[in-house]
């Protein structure tokens, strides 16, 4: 996982939605399920990505939108 102290919000964020990406893939399209630790961290960074976001005025809504819209294509 990221360190919030050293790292641009907006950094975070962009690494976050790249990894949660990759997990829908995974499930999704590939059709495979998550490790328990893929499961803990997806779950670790959606609630982090939830936080940071807040501060931004995206909904949850909006997240899940962000996550999917490219994993969908």
């Amino acid at each position: 996982m990221t360190n919030l102290i050293s790292k641009d919000p907006r950094e975070i964020v962009a690494e976050h939605l790249e990894t949660l990406r990759a997990y829908a893939t995974k499930v999704l399209v590939n059709g495979e399920q998550l490790t328990d630790e893929e499961s803990a961290d997806k779950a670790d960074r959606f609630q982090e990505l939830q936080t940071l976001c807040a501060s931004f005025d995206v909904t949850e809504k909006e997240i899940v939108t962000l996550v999917l819209k490219q994993t969908m294509r």
